[in-house]
């Protein structure tokens, strides 16, 4: 009888998330076609109840930056964007309208220049997540000591040679699979946020007494280093910090 009972609850909460599926696939679908009529701030309200549904997907975002970007709203269009290619980081398209959208924004702090093989190793890093990444040392994991076995116990010469000279290409696999999780699972758990105001006061301390060291704009892309009640320690894409109000921006 516990089993007929659990069952049932099982398919109760099946079909309750199949229903909620259909229910924002509709509303998704709803949103476009207003989108389409040029009813940017319906179809803007359409897509928001589908987030606040709990149904997130940088496609939805995508839109909500396209919508907001229709109603002249440029810095609520960079916010939605950057959601986009938080959860999507190779979305082209997000990518491009980011680009576009900041050229319309008064121009913030510099980026400062990378390295081309930090570049390269930023992508990399990207193609997969920190847990896949994992998974994949653990497999080069056992592959090493399934060698290190075929080399301690065969008997035959011919495949000592053979776990010889593999083993160090596993082992630089390993090492590259397991720095690949460390630098993805660093990157997934920085928190950022965005500037909503058009202008924002930089400070020293966290105190309004303490000196204004320079002027943050709408739209710029912070990373959020530190944050109590009132204030927050951010990193600006220039490298240097400064303490901000929490009203100042939105995270992501």
């Amino acid at each position: 009888m516990k089993k007929i009972r659990f069952s049932i609850f099982i398919l109760f909460i099946i079909q309750m998330a199949f229903a909620q599926m259909q229910s924002a696939d509709s509303l998704f679908r709803h949103a476009n076609e207003l989108y389409k009529q040029g009813n940017y701030a319906a179809a803007e309200d359409t897509y928001r109840k589908i987030a606040e549904s709990g149904y997130h997907s940088a496609e939805l975002y995508y839109n909500l930056g396209n919508t907001a970007y229709k109603q002249n709203r440029l810095i609520d269009a960079v916010y939605y964007f950057e959601k986009a290619l938080k959860l999507n980081p190779n979305f082209g398209a997000a990518k491009d309208n980011l680009t576009f959208v900041r050229r319309g924004l008064q121009s913030g702090t510099e980026k400062l220049p990378e390295v081309f093989y930090k570049k390269i190793w930023k992508k990399f890093v990207r193609l997969f997540s920190s847990d896949t990444w994992a998974v994949l040392s653990l497999i080069v994991l056992f592959l090493i000591a399934g060698f290190i076995l075929l080399f301690v116990f065969s008997s035959s010469p011919k495949y000592k040679k053979i776990a010889f000279y593999t083993l160090p290409a596993l082992l630089f696999l390993w090492f590259v699979f397991l720095f690949s999780a460390y630098s993805a699972y660093q990157n997934e758990n920085k928190k950022y946020g965005i500037i909503i105001q058009k202008q924002v006061e930089l400070f020293n301390e966290p105190t309004l007494d303490s000196k204004v060291e320079n002027k943050g704009v709408g739209g710029e892309k912070v990373e959020l280093l530190e944050e109590d009640e009132f204030w927050s320690k951010v990193k600006f894409p220039d490298g240097k910090t400064y303490w901000i109000t929490r009203d100042s921006y939105k995270k992501l």
